[in-house]
């Protein structure tokens, strides 16, 4: 069996009141990929949109093979943060939200 979180992960999450209210027994949950301080330079350079393309593919595998899962499974998202003007902005930009 195949689970996005396990019964003491969810247990955990709802003693500590980690998302205000407890969640049910199949919570749905985003993943984040956060770049801190990125620069694309060299190999890195298509870095972000082949793992745009992977993390396509995951969804689309998951919906077909294990459908029972796929809704657990909210959004994708790839964040980049810049620490030098993050203190001043409080900004993550979106690079992109599968």
């Amino acid at each position: 069996m195949s689970e996005l979180a396990t019964n003491k992960q969810i247990e955990r999450i709802n003693q500590y009141k980690l998302f205000g209210n407890d969640v049910g027994p199949k919570p749905s949950f985003d993943l984040h990929i956060l770049l801190v301080d990125f620069r694309p330079d060299g190999r890195r350079a298509n870095l972000t949109n082949e793992t745009e393309q992977l993390a396509k593919s995951f969804k689309e595998a998951l919906g077909r093979f294990k459908p029972e899962l796929f809704g657990q499974l909210g959004d994708i998202l790839c964040l980049e943060i810049n620490t030098t003007d993050f203190e001043k902005t409080k900004e993550l930009t979106l690079r992109w939200k599968v």
